[in-house]
């Protein structure tokens, strides 16, 4: 165990100058650097791959796309403890609510990590102890994102401090992220042939934007990626209790100061089955990377009034250090408002619904927009938001037939 951590703390120390390169905590020279600024939290994110641009949709999913936190609809808070190598952990906290600003309506969050390794014995050249060394860093992100007619838009801020004994560093950056779906979108898969794919999510993210005195340790990095719902649980269906979704990112370096930095493209794809809303079995890959190729993961989500509980565990072979087994628990709650008692699944085909209706909308196509949002209202007969979509469209409508 000793020559594990020693081995660990090597690669470590040898690595800071790319601490906060864009990557996850586990992906060192020659892949993706290792930090915080980009450390995937949440267990379903690492389920999957790390393949999240597209498929975030609440708090933990600030370090995939800023625009993940549109959805939310309700106040929610989340932590998230995570055990890694030897005598390493993070800790994770999260909040975000619906805010108002005159008639401008978004979601605001905030986040805050730390990662922290137990004291360990410094030796000097002759192998005498020479003391202790003390390794902390942390990061705190503020977010902002809203809808702008059919898109889902976010900003976030970023400060980040590594700490190794009384040396300190710090890096601030900013991301930008969008999120938005295409109503039928056509992927070329053999020539002359296409697979046409109905309602896919599209998430795109542009992560590390800096001044340039950060750049050196904080590389700017372009996110895309697809969520697709291959299969939606709804009742009076025959697959009412059973739902199948797929996500895949690409990401890409667009600046590199520090020659172990790579910069050609990697992939991550994953997915998902969902049983009852209640047990969650997922698996993940990624291409282009040197430590880690495969995850694997299942969940379990308990909800009781407004607490909404998921206890995750994910299995992370590598190449280094041991295989990762790795339990996190993800809770979110209503601080101040009421659970609406729709589903996970429910509320995904409303989304759909209505970001389906707000495409035809733009493009003056206002009867199949009624007919889309009218889908939603059956499944949320009270949605306020709808509601007013739909007479507004009406309106127009009376308007072009006088």
């Amino acid at each position: 165990m000793r020559l594990l951590t020693l081995a660990y703390i090597t690669v470590l120390l040898t690595c800071l100058p790319q601490l906060f390169a864009t990557g996850s905590l586990t992906d060192f020279a020659g892949t993706d650097g290792m930090n915080l600024f980009q450390f995937e939290l949440n267990s379903r994110v690492n389920g999957l791959g790390g393949a999240y641009c597209a498929a975030a949709e609440d708090v933990t999913g600030l370090t995939s796309n800023p625009a993940g936190l549109v959805p939310l609809n309700r106040n929610q808070a989340a932590f998230v403890h995570l055990d890694w190598f030897d005598d390493t952990s993070v800790e994770y906290l999260a909040y975000a609510q619906p805010v108002k600003f005159g008639r401008v309506k978004g979601t605001m969050g905030g986040s805050w990590t730390f990662l922290h390794l137990a004291p360990f014995i410094n030796y000097d050249k002759y192998g005498y102890p020479d003391g202790t060394v003390d390794f902390g860093s942390s990061v705190i992100n503020l977010a902002y994102a809203m809808r702008l007619k059919q898109y889902s838009v976010g900003m976030q801020l970023k400060w980040g401090v590594l700490g190794i004994n009384d040396l300190k560093i710090n890096a601030f950056a900013a991301d930008l992220g969008t999120q938005f779906f295409v109503k039928n979108l056509k992927i070329p898969y053999f020539p002359n042939k296409w697979l046409s794919l109905n309602n896919v999510k599209v998430g795109i993210a542009l992560q590390n934007i800096s001044t340039k005195a950060y750049t050196d340790i904080v590389p700017l990095k372009l996110k895309a990626g697809l969520y697709y719902p291959v299969l939606i649980g709804m009742e009076g269906t025959g697959n009412q209790h059973h739902s199948l979704y797929a996500t895949l990112d690409l990401n890409k370096y667009l600046y590199n100061i520090r020659s172990v930095i790579d910069l050609d493209y990697r992939l991550n794809a994953g997915v998902e089955y969902v049983f009852r809303d209640l047990v969650f079995v997922r698996c993940g890959f990624k291409l282009g990377y040197d430590l880690n190729f495969f995850t694997a993961g299942v969940g379990i989500r308990y909800r009781f009034k407004g607490f909404d509980t998921h206890v995750d565990y994910v299995y992370s072979p590598y190449a280094v250090f041991n295989s990762v087994n790795n339990f996190s628990v993800n809770t979110k709650f209503d601080l101040f408002e009421t659970i609406s008692g729709l589903n996970p699944n429910q509320q995904k085909l409303i989304e759909l619904h209505y970001y389906k209706g707000l495409s035809y909308f733009v493009q003056e196509e206002f009867e199949k927009a009624i007919l889309e949002w009218n889908k939603a209202l059956t499944i949320d007969p009270e949605n306020k938001v709808i509601q007013k979509k739909v007479k507004d469209a009406e309106d127009i409508l009376k308007n072009i037939k006088k």
